[in-house]
């Protein structure tokens, strides 16, 4: 779908170059589409964004799993939309074979995120001492999906957001998976909404609306049958609006 042909027009810079704590604790805004529209896309970006080097590619591999209680409450939490939201999970960036144990508060809007690196081995002591910590005594989190995707990595040149455009999404769960081949997911992420921002003005143009859109959300209603769905049913009609597929795999 994106290969490197299609993004050799854009300037590169080295993530070093970035600060570090860059937009830690952000406002993300959320927008999917069908690929059919990435080239357009990026002609329209390329005079005024970059790609982010991480020094093993351009395109990076992501495969992350996400973990909630037994009666999911993270899921809940989400599809309830309660104002202090969570999500937990195990991310993989597959390039650097960097693992990383995240924890990412949805407060009032705005998204905080806990990453420390781990060795793979230590996955379940971190499962533990967050059971431990965050729950009550008889609670614990395990396994629920995994999901696995392309990311491209954006930049403006103030250095004041960053746009990730995640493809090729893939769902799994007990050897059940479903791919989403022609779906693009963008994400802007902000220190705060600045409607004057060029890809505000790119995604008007192309007719892009901005959209509720969770991995963890969508993978556990494409891959479950009794959870609660009312709220993904928006989700599901401008997928299909939108001639996005899903298909076994």
């Amino acid at each position: 779908m994106i290969n490197k042909e299609l993004i050799k027009d854009f300037g590169v810079i080295h993530f070093s170059e970035l600060p570090d704590s860059m937009l830690i604790n952000r406002v993300d805004s959320k927008y999917f589409f069908n690929s059919n529209l990435v080239e357009t896309l990026f002609d329209l970006l390329k005079d005024d964004y970059q790609i982010i080097d991480y020094g093993h590619g351009l395109i990076n591999d992501y495969y992350t799993i996400y973990y909630d209680t037994e009666d999911l409450q993270f899921y809940n939490a989400h599809h309830n939309r309660k104002n202090h939201r969570l999500k937990v999970r195990n991310r993989t960036y597959v390039n650097s074979e960097l693992n990383y144990f995240e924890i990412k508060h949805k407060i009032n809007g705005r998204t905080l995120k806990d990453r420390k690196r781990i060795l793979v081995s230590d996955i379940d002591n971190k499962l533990e001492e967050f059971s431990h910590t965050q729950l009550d005594s008889k609670g614990k989190i395990e396994e629920q999906i995994v999901t696995k995707f392309n990311r491209i990595t954006f930049v403006d040149k103030n250095k004041s957001e960053r746009v990730t455009l995640d493809f090729d999404l893939l769902f799994n769960k007990d050897n059940k998976s479903k791919k989403m081949g022609n779906l693009i997911v963008l994400e802007l992420k902000q220190d705060g909404i600045n409607r004057n921002s060029k890809i505000f003005n790119i995604l008007k143009t192309l007719e892009i609306r901005k959209s509720k859109f969770s991995k963890y959300f969508v993978g556990m209603n494409l891959l479950n049958n009794n959870l609660k769905y009312n709220n993904f049913k928006p989700i599901e009609l401008r997928l299909k609006k939108q001639n996005i597929g899903v298909i076994n795999a």
